[in-house]
């Protein structure tokens, strides 16, 4: 949970406030690359927590559930707004659906999604 609060929050701060690409100089921002490690860390995260969040933290103020579930649906809003490229802007979506779905079985993510 810390890594996907820390890469997804970085993300979604950094796709914010730039209008460049972070990969390639002068290039305008694509959602899908600069998702790209936010996806990946997604995917550890659903693959080690059970669909029904056993072991995630159960207050109901958890601040790092809440800001990784912030950032995180702004992150699948860029994607989902990306016209060029849509197939991949979806399968990049999927993965942090899925941790969605996970956050929101918390009690700060129930009461707070």
């Amino acid at each position: 949970l810390k890594r996907v609060h820390a890469v997804g929050v970085a993300a979604f701060s950094y796709m914010n406030s730039h209008t460049e690409s972070s990969t390639e100089e002068g290039a305008p921002i694509n959602p899908i690359e600069e998702c790209r490690n936010v996806v990946e860390i997604c995917r550890e995260f659903n693959a080690s927590v059970l669909p029904t969040a056993e072991g995630l933290p159960t207050g109901e103020k958890d601040k790092q559930v809440l800001g990784s579930i912030g950032s995180l649906w702004g992150l699948v809003a860029w994607l989902l707004e990306c016209k060029k490229d849509r197939h991949l802007a979806e399968q990049a979506a999927g993965p942090i659906l899925q941790t969605l779905h996970r956050l929101s079985k918390t009690p700060a993510g129930y009461r707070n999604s």
